[in-house]
Formats: structure tokens, C-alpha cells, sequence
């Protein structure tokens, strides 16, 4: 156990033995935890997915469960803080908007992103934290697997009935897998993808799964449908892995994808190597140690004379529509001539919010945005409602969320001072 997990035990132990309870924080973290568990894939729509892939996706919801309620604990601000910068630079959805997809980014963020000597990660936290708590030894199992997972370079060897063939490169494993996002893919093709292996082999599935959606590694041209050379990939690792110093090429292999040189190195690949995608597979081009040979690199954009500039907001959009009984309570007021419903409010908040799960931000800092709306007209609170809980301000207010916000303006932004 590593110095983190040991300090979140620690935290957990000595909040259970406090004496004094405060039942207000105790009824916000409740309704709070119940709002995340709303998250989690229901029963009805695992059942409708292969059986496999239903039990990775209970599992990972799981985590994304418990992270969201651990990251803000100071003993974890490393790894949050790089995980909310990372959210920020790469913007995870699916292609156009970002080639990084969210099951991509999520296990990166999860299980392959980790701090300190003892190299923690956000699972194996978790991990220690579920053992501790004595939890369902399945899901800790789940924990496990993903934890213990990796990225990986595949050659399409084929089809068996449902499943496609893949070996992998370097270590020479083949795989039977299902591909939940429908891709079948074709003979020779190389893949970037993470397999999940069975977890419980006593269920005896017989078939490993690609949790991700795959990158299809093309020819360095671009061109659609021209499938990389596996010649040109095992140069690659033969460049790359000598480098790494090991005398295992297995483990040095293993290490380097799931590292990399650097804990943004295969981020900044997907980034800068993407070229085009359908919904079910995303195309990359080139290789992380040549930035020419990646479509987006900035010495590719220089050559091709392109302004490589985004403009893009690393922010979700919510907006406030004032409804009838918001309405009505201005027209209240002798000097107001007539308002109407036509004025709305916009504010940024953090992007990891999106239109899915926006209103869990809503509910935390209820207080502060229903108090803006209403001292927006007057500060005489004895005139406010006197319920303004969540309920109250759903009846007043309708609220638009929007998880891509562009600026259009010419100049820098610019904020008031407070």
C-alpha cells in the first residue's frame, strides 16, 4: 500500500470515530453520493450488452463513482490536478471534437496515470480503499483487471464467427476478442486498443474484449483504408524500447505502452496523429518519435502553413432561463415597467460537468446560483423566496447546458477584477 492510499484510510478512519456529526454536510454528501450512483448503468441496460463488456462497464462506472467522490481530497491533488489539466488540453468526447474518446481518456486517467516513487494510480487507490471496506471481492477483482490493463498494438489476424483475431506485437500474444463498437476490421490491419482480459475464467466467456474504441493505424499518406506496415511498427519499438534500458523486451514493451516516455506520450500521439474516423473505429497516422509523420504535429502544421490555434473554451455552458414564477416575482416590484422572459444568464463551469451530469454541479452550489439570480434584482433578501431549495429553483428557472463552447471574438478574453 503506497503513501496515498494510506493517507485516505487514515482520513476515512478518523471521520468514522468523530463524535460530533454535523447532519447538514451528512444529508449533502448523501444526496450527493445518490446523485452519482444515478450514474451508473442500470440493470435493464447491461442486460441488452454482451455480457463481458456489461460487467467492464459496471465496473468502470464504479470507479468513476468513487474518484468523483475521492478527488478532492488533498492526499489525491496530484493526481486530480494532472487529470483536470489533461481534461483541459485534450478535451475527451469523440472525433470531431477530440480524437481522445472518453473510454480512452477514462482508463488513462484511471489506471495508466500515476504519481510518486511507489507509482499510485487513481485504481490502485481504490483498490486499497475497496479491501479495506471489505467490499464485494468481484468488483475488487474488476478493479483489478483494469488496473493491471494497457494499451496495445495489434495485428488483425482475422475473423472466428463474432470475433476478431489479434495478435499482438512484441509479445506475440493472440487474442479471440468481441468488438463492442462494431468495428470487424480486416486481415493485416494494425490496432491501438486496450484489451480487456476475462476476469473470472471459472465463467468460462473464452473471449477478451476491446474495452476502447480501436485506432485503426494507417499508411503515413492518409490515405483511407491503407493499412500501416507491421515492418515499420516493430522498427518503431525496436527504437524505442533499446532506449528504455531493459533487458526484458516483454517488460520493457509493457512498460513503455503503458507509460510511454512521458505520461502524456500516447495522448499527444492520438492527438496529433489523427486523420479521420466513422463511428466505430478512429484512423491514426505516423509514429510518436517522427513529428513529421503525425498530420497534426506542430512542426506537420508549420510545413503545411496551417495556424494551429484553437479556439475552443475548456468549459461547459449552462444557461438560466427565468420562467413564470421568476417572472412574475420581478413584475411584483413598483418600479419595474414590465419584464419579460427573454433574458437569460450563461456561466462557465468546470468542462469534467457535461449536458449528462451537469445538474450534479447545480445541486452543489444551489445556494450561490439561485442567491445571483435573485440579488441580480435585489439584494433585500425579506423579499426573496423563503424555499430556495432545488426544487423551488427548477419551478423558477428552465437551464440549457452545453459541453462545447467556441469564442468567435477577435481579441483575448479578458475578466473583471473582483
Amino acid at each position: 500500500m503506497g503513501p496515498i492510499s494510506k493517507k485516505v484510510i487514515a482520513g476515512l478512519k478518523k471521520a468514522k470515530n468523530q463524535k460530533i456529526i454535523d447532519f447538514n454536510e451528512l444529508k449533502e454528501a448523501k444526496e450527493y453520493a445518490e446523485d452519482l450512483d444515478k450514474t451508473v448503468a442500470s440493470k435493464d441496460d447491461l442486460s441488452k450488452r454482451d455480457p463481458l463488456h456489461a460487467v467492464y462497464i459496471y465496473a468502470q462506472n464504479k470507479v468513476s463513482v468513487l474518484v468523483e467522490q475521492l478527488a478532492d481530497l488533498p492526499a489525491l491533488s496530484k493526481l486530480t490536478n494532472t487529470l483536470d489539466q489533461a481534461d483541459d488540453i485534450y478535451l475527451p468526447s469523440f472525433p470531431p471534437k477530440s480524437p481522445l474518446t472518453q473510454s480512452y481518456f477514462t482508463c488513462w486517467g484511471f489506471f495508466d496515470l500515476c504519481v510518486g516513487i511507489k507509482k499510485e494510480f487513481f485504481g490502485t487507490v481504490i483498490i486499497d480503499l475497496l479491501k479495506h471496506l471489505k467490499t464485494d471481492s468481484g468488483l475488487i477483482k474488476m478493479v483489478e483487471c483494469m488496473q493491471n490493463s494497457r494499451m496495445g498494438i495489434f495485428i488483425h489476424k482475422g475473423h472466428m464467427d463474432r470475433y476478431v483475431i489479434l495478435e499482438e506485437l512484441v509479445t506475440g500474444k493472440e487474442i479471440k476478442v468481441i468488438v463492442p463498437s462494431g468495428y470487424q476490421g480486416k486481415r493485416d490491419e494494425i490496432w491501438y486498443a486496450r484489451v480487456m482480459p476475462e476476469p473470472f475464467p471459472d465463467l468460462n466467456y473464452g473471449y477478451s474484449l476491446v474495452f476502447t474504441t480501436p485506432y485503426i493505424l494507417i499508411n503515413i499518406d492518409g490515405s483511407r483504408g491503407s493499412s500501416a506496415k507491421r515492418d515499420d511498427w516493430e522498427a518503431f519499438f525496436d527504437r524505442n524500447l533499446k532506449a528504455a534500458g531493459k533487458k526484458d523486451k516483454i517488460k520493457a514493451y509493457e512498460s513503455f505502452m503503458k507509460y510511454g516516455k512521458n505520461k502524456y506520450f500516447w495522448n499527444e500521439y492520438i492527438f496529433k496523429g489523427y486523420v479521420n474516423y466513422q463511428e466505430d473505429m478512429i484512423m491514426l497516422a505516423g509514429f510518436p518519435d517522427i513529428p513529421l509523420s503525425m498530420p497534426h504535429s506542430e512542426k506537420s502544421q508549420k510545413e503545411q502553413g496551417r495556424d494551429i490555434k484553437t479556439r475552443t473554451f475548456n468549459r461547459t455552458a449552462i444557461t438560466i432561463l427565468p420562467k413564470k414564477p421568476y417572472v412574475d416575482w420581478i413584475n411584483s416590484f413598483e418600479d419595474v415597467l414590465e419584464y419579460d422572459d427573454n433574458i437569460a444568464t450563461t456561466i462557465l463551469i468546470p468542462d469534467k460537468y457535461d449536458e449528462i451530469d451537469y445538474e450534479i454541479y447545480l445541486k452543489k452550489n444551489l445556494k450561490k446560483l439561485f442567491e445571483d439570480q435573485l440579488g441580480s434584482w435585489t439584494t433585500n433578501i425579506d423579499v426573496w423566496p423563503k424555499k430556495r431549495d432545488y426544487k423551488t429553483f427548477k419551478k423558477w428557472f428552465d437551464v440549457l447546458c452545453s459541453d462545447m463552447t467556441w469564442d468567435y471574438g477577435d481579441g483575448d478574453i479578458e475578466h473583471d477584477e473582483d
